[in-house]
């Protein structure tokens, strides 16, 4: 089990160089669920990046919709967004 929320990231960032995407999303979802103010932009950015690579595209919508205050102000997340409605 993950300590942290800062390892959450580290982790998926793990899972998506492996190409397990869906376990990446299913961890997101799993720390999401306990607590999702304690989310980090890192994570939320291996999330919309692992939706994209599973052409997920209801799962991304719903990141975007939850997140989008904190997509809004941070590049990399902004980015990892037009990739995905690309």
């Amino acid at each position: 089990m993950i300590r942290s929320y800062m390892n959450l990231a580290i982790e998926m960032k793990k899972l998506t160089d492996e190409n397990q995407f869906k376990q990446a999303l299913d961890l997101f979802n799993e720390y999401e669920q306990k607590d999702r103010k304690q989310i980090t932009e890192v994570a939320i950015n291996l999330a919309l990046k692992a939706s994209t690579n599973l052409q997920d595209f209801q799962t991304g919508l719903d990141i975007s919709d939850r997140y989008s205050s904190r997509i809004k102000s941070n590049n990399f997340i902004s980015a990892s967004l037009i990739h995905f409605f690309s």
